[in-house]
């Protein structure tokens, strides 16, 4: 193994790599050889290119060649794997070659290699000589390649014998003994060993899979051979190891594997290996028989333990194994068709001198002896035989069938002549022919004494038979059909059919049937064994012309055809279509005819047919030729020559000269012989080159009789198909018999195709070969059955041997996961869920085996199959283990049980691996058929999964990221308006939807809404705990060092609407990313970011409202210290007037700039569109806001809340501080219409106009607000449930007819249902009535006497009244009260209710409901307010109010309702408006 070549220039190029490694690295490659290394760049990716070449000038030819992969550090770098090729297997070229994957492994601490799923791709040469001239280049080329496989099959060779060392079924040789053996001993070999036996080579009955025993010493062996036999076979022993374990053997496995991808991820070189090196095994020693058996143990016991695909059994040593041990047919029939063999062969009538002819001119009239008509002429009228003395015409001599000798029998001077020469002939025959008779005699397993008997007793029976022949023959005419009438019409038919048998002559009834049957029978008697049975079949002509030529020919009727049948070719009777012949060229015939013919010659027994004889004795010859002596199949042509259609050879020359001979004595049809042929090659086609012969012999098979139908149908014109069916009866062979052969044939060879891998497998050329010719076979089967039997409703072609081949796959696939299964695995269990070593190592393998599986089918299985189908293999093959694999995987994740046995991100490797081998296997194939994408649906529960888990390590992310936010007191994330937890939140969740989206990229829709809403539901609960650790916070910041960061939440919050936005669009929007997704996601950005945005906005803007409540207060009493009642004075001046209001809301103004510049100065807006500025918009709409509700708090003190805060004063403001007022409210508009605010000019204003309609009440007079509260109230409707009684009162009403005024009478009815309040005393109630009109001195009260003992009394007292102005507003409030018992205390208020009087004058009749108190709309409170300032200094006004505030009594147990309307909520949008 060392050559030695001084300074070898050799080049390496690394092209490129496979990196198995889940995150982004780079990688570079190391090249040593001896003591120089080289280094790639490096590159980024999985699958990184280099193509870098590098050249070394190496003096050790013997060397190795060391490849390494790097991935690269900062520092240092890390070694994924390596592998070492040794030199002197590379190769010797100028030119680069193809290049191969080297597997790499990674050395481990105790010396040992780890494999690994990294790959190389590499190619390395030494490059040849320069100086050399072309011829000798390419000369030293071959021979150095050509060294090389010698040294891989060596290695090869000692590996397998390794293996048989290994398992104890070496055959070692035997050295010569090392202590002294007697010369008898040496010289004499044993029985055994000097002449093996026939059965030398067949198994025990022990034999089991792994092979056979080991054979037991023989019983004669001495115990000295024992010994020196133990001994060098232990010697042996140590020998293979030592040189099966040598280094460089091992390298050179080692390298051979790696290059054809076969190492083993277990760490154990050799797996199937040594499967795909049997055939060059066999090609490069000469091995025995014992050493083939071996070999196909091998075959085994790697297809057992090693991981191999199923083999092909040798069903042809099986069979030779079968042939050896006994005989195929009944003990009978074998002797019967061994005797008539040899009775054909002694007697043969091939003999091409059977008669001499010659020209001969008849002195007389004379018959033809052939064809019995005259024989007209002056001269040479015929031949005749210079033998025999036979005469016929010249045409008739090659279908005369009698043989020379014929007729001279019966006369007694030519007896012992005829004799004597037969005699001769079959002495010459046998000395001649001797090598057939052995032939047969070996065939039938005859032995040699009972050979010679047989022999002898057939010479004897044929002399006898010339000269006591007696034989009765029975000739029963049963049909004809397919006879040449075209020339006949319907009633000139009448066909018949003569019989002569010697002299005698006879004939059946007409009939004018296109296809006759008649069954009539008739006997002869026959006294010449030559003697031949003529029949002929005739249409009579019953004419004067025809009588002539019968007188001058013999022959007055049309001739249709005939058959010449000798007696002594007769089998045992069964009917038998003949094909009919032509006599003559000139006479066109067709047709055939169905006889049973019967002959009983005296002192013989035919009981089986000469058909089935010549079937038996050519099966027996077949296998005796092509299984014990090992001949090759005779090629027949597929299209014979012209002329040759009878020539065909089936046997080797000796076996077809046996079975021509019999069929030629016998008449056996030529067609009938190729159909038993096929038939033989059909029980036997793994004979080598069968398939060939097959399709051939079927297209030579449909050729003959394509070709005699043709010619058929042109004169009979009925059709192909009845034709087929008759031409197949004629030959007795059978339609029915020949279609079960077609079917038998078709169902072998897709028994085959179902097994392919196993019969032809992909490291032997020559078995796929054979598969190619099994579909051309399987081809040319269809195109016969749909030409011949009409098989239009047969499976098509491609569909067949597509159903064939994927039979295969579930065998495959099954094969797969039984060699995929983790050792020691629980029955019970999942393989794929094993806990041992890497998660779902089971999946990677199985998806492994089948790239491997999918890619031999493409390039390997389906170019042999392209010429034939249309479809393609690999594809197949990819869907169909897909199919396989979804359903071995596609609930396993269902259960919750098998989701707790690894993390997530194993879960979600898998899917990953899986998404791989789909796009780069599967896809392509499934895109063509239109199947769907599958394998999402099984990684549902796993993605939910991930979510969960993604959640919750997201959570305590972004709680870690908070912490150091809020450590940095939140500062500004690289000038962007929000801080580095919320960049590290949207960068997760970022780099989550990255690789979500690198899941779903073949999901459907329905996957990927579920996918996504998953997904939203996820960020919805990060953002959510995130905007709850803001809320919680932001409370604390209420001071002024802390007021930045309360800025920057806020901002925080808005970008994370902003951001989130992003996600939604990187889902793809609201067309793709699904309904309950964009609801999620609107939801939570509307509903919970938008409304803690504002109220965020409202917090921080908080933290300023007590500087703007004090400054509102300062303008108040700056506002009450202005003088002067009712209007301004003239001399004021609106200058004035202006300046005075400066003046008042000055402090207001100043507080207001300040709050704004401290916002301004945290919030620093970078354009007008970045999210500081809308930050900073709302932060200023909430300033505004808080501006408002403290003016408002200025004009109604009553109704704002925050009037305890402002602690305002009640007043009733004057006409002047009214203008001042709206100067004001003039400043403050123009402060907060800047475009900076943010603030819309419409809200400003609309905020500012309802601010002026207040001021505007305080200019209006009581009467008119009076009228106005009036007008504006709309007495609420009380419900059943809320009420506390019910007062019925009538009113009616009259005007005056000369002063206009209205008089009135009220008449309170009655109550009923009154809550009355519990009471030591009698219960007393009465109802008081006021009446309340805006003018002065209008309002009225009325009150009813009180009804004592009932919360329902009836009163029916009447009130008169009278209104000066009819159209004044008007109101009527009920009051019911009960007597408190004491004149100490007030009564008590049951209830009260208000009735618009125009109601009452549409409706005079009214039933009030009793509520615990007056309720009042917003704008009724806000005249109610304006009015309370007043009641001051105005009694009436004071009544009125005091009206209005009535309320049930504080003791009662039903809960108070405040007459307050809730807090006004100033809007800012532009429907703004004081109604």
């Amino acid at each position: 193994f060392n050559t030695r070549v001084r300074m070898s220039n050799l080049w390496v190029e690394v092209r490129t790599a496979t990196v198995d490694c889940t995150e982004e690295c780079s990688v570079y490659s190391v090249v040593r050889v001896e003591q120089t290394s080289v280094t790639t760049r490096k590159v980024n990716g999985p699958n990184p290119q280099w193509n870098e070449t590098f050249n070394f000038s190496v003096q050790d030819c013997g060397g190795q060649l060391v490849l390494e992969l790097h991935k690269a550090g900062f520092f240092s770098g890390a070694l994924f794997g390596q592998t070492t090729i040794p030199m002197y297997t590379l190769r010797h070229s100028d030119k680069p070659g193809t290049g191969w994957w080297c597997y790499l492994f990674h050395p481990e601490s105790n010396g040992s290699l780890r494999p690994t799923k990294h790959q190389l791709y590499v190619d390395a040469r030494f490059e040849l000589p320069k100086d050399l001239p072309p011829e000798v280049r390419e000369e030293l080329e071959a021979k150095l390649e050509k060294f090389g496989d010698i040294l891989e099959k060596e290695v090869v060779i000692m590996e397998k014998q390794h293996y048989l060392m290994v398992t104890g079924k070496l055959d070692l040789p035997r050295s010569r003994p090392t202590t002294p053996v007697s010369d008898a001993e040496e010289s004499a070999p044993s029985r055994e060993e000097s002449a093996p036996s026939r059965k030398e080579n067949a198994p025990s009955k022990s034999e089991s899979v792994l092979g056979r025993k080991e054979n037991a010493p023989s019983k004669s062996e001495s115990a000295s051979s024992k010994k020196v036999r133990a001994q060098s076979n232990k010697q042996a022993v140590e020998h293979w190891r030592k040189l099966v374990n040598h280094p460089e053997i091992k390298l050179i496995v080692k390298r051979r594997l790696q290059a054809q991808g076969k190492w083993s991820h277990k760490g154990t070189a050799g797996k199937s290996a040594l499967i795909d090196l049997v055939k060059q095994l066999q090609e490069a020693k000469r091995i025995n028989q014992q050493e083939a058996n071996s070999g196909k143990n091998v075959t085994a016991f790697c297809t057992k333990h090693r991981g191999a695909f199923l083999t092909r059994a040798n069903t042809a040593q099986d069979t030779r194994r079968r042939i050896r041990g006994r005989r195929l047919i009944d003990e009978e029939v074998r002797l019967i068709v061994y005797q008539r063999a040899i009775e054909a062969l002694l007697y043969p009538v091939s003999d091409p001198d059977a008669h001499k002819f010659e020209s001969w001119n008849a002195m007389k009239p004379t018959y033809c002896s052939e064809c019995g008509s005259f024989m007209w002429g002056l001269l040479k009228q015929g031949v005749k035989c210079s033998q025999c003395g036979q005469v016929c015409h010249e045409r008739c001599a090659s279908l005369l069938s009698q043989e020379c000798f014929a007729g001279y029998n019966r006369r007694s001077s030519m007896h012992d002549r005829v004799r004597q020469a037969i005699s001769t002939k079959m002495s010459k025959t046998k000395q001649n022919n001797e090598f057939l008779f052995t032939l047969l005699r070996e065939a039938f397993d005859i032995q040699s004494d009972d050979h010679n008997r047989y022999v002898t007793s057939i010479e004897q029976k044929i002399l006898s038979l010339t000269s006591n022949f007696e034989a009765v023959v029975e000739v029963n005419v049963l049909a004809a059909e397919g006879l040449n009438m075209r020339a006949l019409s319907d009633t000139d038919r009448k066909i018949y059919v003569s019989v002569v048998v010697g002299a005698d002559h006879k004939k059946t009834a007409t009939s004018d049937f296109v296809n006759p049957q008649w069954a009539e029978k008739f006997v002869f008697r026959c006294n010449n064994y030559h003697e031949p049975i003529q029949v002929r079949v005739w249409n009579e002509r019953d004419n004067a012309i025809s009588k002539i030529q019968l007188a001058l020919t013999k022959e007055g009727d049309i001739f249709l055809g005939q058959k010449i049948i000798e007696v002594r070719r007769i089998g045992p009777p069964h009917d038998v279509w003949y094909k009919l012949n032509k006599r003559t060229e000139s006479v066109p015939v067709s047709g055939n005819i169905k006889l049973n013919v019967s002959v009983y010659i005296e002192g013989e027994n035919v009981k089986v047919p000469l058909q089935e004889q010549y079937t038996k004795l050519h099966e027996q010859l077949f296998l005796h030729s092509h299984y014990t002596n090992d001949h090759a199949l005779i090629d027949v042509p597929s299209m014979p020559a012209e002329g040759d259609e009878d020539k065909l050879k089936f046997l080797p020359a000796a076996a077809q000269q046996v079975i021509d001979e019999f069929a030629l004595r016998y008449s056996i049809e030529n067609l009938f012989r190729s159909m038993i042929h096929m038939q033989l090659l059909v029980n036997h086609y793994t004979l080598p080159k069968a398939l060939v012969v097959m399709a051939n012999l079927l297209r030579n098979i449909q050729f003959q009789i394509f070709t005699h139908i043709a010619e058929d149908n042109s004169i009979r014109g009925v059709g192909a198909t009845k034709l087929f069916d008759e031409h197949l009866e004629a030959i007795n062979f059978g339609r029915d018999r020949f279609a079960k052969l077609l079917d038998n044939l078709m169902a072998t060879l897709r028994l085959d195709l179902q097994r392919f891998r196993d019969v032809f497998p992909a490291h032997d050329p020559a078995k796929l070969e054979d598969l190619t010719r099994v579909c051309e076979l399987m081809k040319a089967v269809v195109l016969f059955q749909k030409q011949g039997f009409q098989a239009t409703s047969a499976v098509k072609l491609p569909e067949m041997i597509r159903d064939s081949m994927t039979a295969n796959l579930k065998d495959t696939f099954d094969f797969i996961v039984q060699n995929s299964v983790p050792p020691n695995m629980s029955s019970h269990l999942h393989p794929g869920l094993s806990t041992e070593g890497e998660p779902f190592h089971f999946f990677y393998e199985v998806l492994d085996n089948i790239r491997s599986v999918v890619y031999e089918d493409t390039n390997v299985y389906h170019p042999q199959i392209a010429s034939v189908c249309d479809f393609n293999l690999g594809e197949v093959s990819a869907i169909e283990l897909w199919k396989l694999f979804g359903s071995l995987i596609s609930n396993l994740f269902e259960s919750e049980e098998n989701l707790k046995l690894f993390p997530s991100s194993a879960y979600l490797d898998l899917l990953f691996h899986i998404k791989n081998f789909y796009t780069s296997v599967v896809a392509t194939a499934t895109s063509k058929a239109g199947i769907a994408v599958d394998y999402p649906c099984w990684f549902v529960p796993c993605v939910k999964l991930f979510m969960r888990e993604t959640e919750q390590k997201a959570v305590t992310y972004i709680g870690n990221s908070w912490n150091g936010d809020m450590v940095a007191k939140f500062q500004s994330y690289q000038g962007q308006p929000f801080s580095a937890s919320v960049y590290d939140m949207f960068f997760l969740l970022h780099k989550i939807l990255e690789y979500l989206m690198s899941i779903e990229s073949d999901t459907e829709d329905g996957i990927k809404a579920v996918y996504h809403h998953d997904y939203a539901l996820m960020v919805c609960a990060v953002l959510g705990e995130y905007l709850k650790k803001i809320i919680s916070y932001i409370p604390s910041c209420n001071t002024e060092p802390k007021q930045k960061e309360a800025y920057m939440l806020v901002c925080n919050i808005h970008s994370m609407r902003v951001h989130l936005q992003e996600l939604y669009e990187g889902l793809g929007g609201s067309e793709r990313a699904g309904q309950k997704c964009s609801e999620t996601l609107h939801g939570f950005q509307n509903s919970m970011l938008g409304k803690e945005l504002n109220s965020a906005c409202k917090l921080v803007a908080a933290s300023s409202k007590n500087d703007i409540v004090q400054a509102t207060i300062e303008v108040q009493n700056n506002l009450l210290r202005a003088k002067g009642q009712g209007a301004s004075s003239k001399q004021d001046g609106l200058t004035g007037l202006k300046e005075e209001s400066r003046t008042i809301i000055e402090p207001l103004m100043n507080t207001i700039t300040k709050v704004l510049q401290n916002i301004a100065s945290i919030v620093k807006p970078s354009d007008d569109t970045g999210s500081e500025q809308i930050v900073l918009h709302k932060l200023i709409k909430e300033v505004w806001a808080i501006v408002l509700e403290s003016m408002q708090a200025i004009l109604l003190p009553s109704q704002s809340p925050e009037c305890a805060i402002l602690q305002c004063a009640c007043c009733n403001y004057s006409q002047r501080h009214c203008a001042l007022f709206d100067v004001m409210l003039e400043v403050i508009k123009d402060f907060f219409s800047s475009d900076m605010t943010g603030l819309k000019q419409t809200v400003v204003e609309s905020n500012i106009k309802r601010l002026k309609s207040i001021i505007g009440l305080y200019r209006k007079t009581t009467e008119n607000l009076i009228a106005d509260y009036i007008s504006a109230e709309t007495p609420k409707e009380t419900v059943e449930e809320d009420t506390f009684g019910e007062v019925a009162i009538e009113v009616s009403t009259q005007i005056h007819p000369t002063t206009g005024e209205l008089d009135g009478k009220i008449r309170v009815v009655s109550a009923t249902n009154l809550k009355t309040f519990q009471t030591a005393g009698a219960l007393r109630i009465s109802i008081e009535v006021n009446l309340i009109v805006s003018y002065a001195q209008g309002s009225k009260k009325f009150t009813t006497t009180q009804k004592t003992g009932t919360s329902s009394p009836s009163f029916c007292e009447i009130f008169e009244f009278m209104l000066k102005e009819v159209s004044a507003p008007c109101e009527l409030q009920i009051t019911a009260k009960q007597h408190s018992g004491t004149i100490f205390k007030s009564d008590r208020i049951i209830g009260v209710a208000v009735v618009l009087f125009a109601e009452l004058m549409a409706e005079a009749k009214q039933t009030v409901w009793l509520s615990s108190c007056i309720s009042m709309s917003a704008n009724c409170s806000i005249l109610f307010n304006v009015l309370s300032q007043r009641a001051i200094d105005d009694a009436a006004v004071k009544d009125f109010v005091a009206l209005k505030t009535q309320k049930r009594s504080q003791d009662d147990v039903v809960p108070e309702k405040s007459i307050v309307p809730d807090k006004f909520r100033w809007s800012l949008d532009d429907n703004a408006s004081l109604q």
